[in-house]
């Protein structure tokens, strides 16, 4: 079986944050506003 390595993330790449929104309820929006502030400052673009 032929392992797959994807390829490192690198600035500009998008980053999806995907969760049930059952489980975004008990994340606070400034907890989520510091996480996506941080992705964006080394370079990812994030979605949700």
């Amino acid at each position: 079986m032929n392992k797959i390595v994807p390829n490192k993330l690198k600035a500009g790449d998008e980053i999806r944050v995907i969760a049930p929104l059952r489980s975004m309820e008990f994340i606070s929006e400034e907890v989520i506003k510091i996480a996506q502030e941080r992705l964006q400052q080394i370079g990812f673009r994030v979605t949700f």
